[in-house]
């Protein structure tokens, strides 16, 4: 479970940190990953087309992420459980478990 929401635009409020940085249709950074958002900045995104913000979530417990991920990581042994050995499938099986458990 990841600690952020992806909210329209409309739903986002001053206060509310970016978990993610908000690019342009080039792939230009508009704004950083952990900045603030203000009633300024919002209007400002909504101008440039942006729709969707990746917010930081923090109403979730610890307890919760943690259990999650044990979650998370069992499926991930599961169905990689009939291609353990080779290097190939090890290594593959790293990066998808460092990719969704962070």
């Amino acid at each position: 479970m990841h600690r952020n929401w992806i909210l329209d635009i409309d739903d986002a409020r001053p206060g509310m940190i970016l978990s993610d940085s908000v690019l342009d249709g080039q792939g230009g950074i508009l704004v950083v990953s952990g900045a603030e958002l203000t009633d300024g900045l919002l209007r400002s995104l909504q101008r440039r087309g942006i729709e969707k913000l990746l917010i930081v979530n923090d109403q979730i417990p610890e307890e919760e992420i943690a259990f999650e991920k044990i979650k998370q990581q069992q499926r991930l042994t599961k169905l990689f459980r009939k291609y353990a050995g080779t290097d190939t499938n090890n290594l593959l099986f790293q990066c998808v478990t460092t990719y969704r458990l962070g």
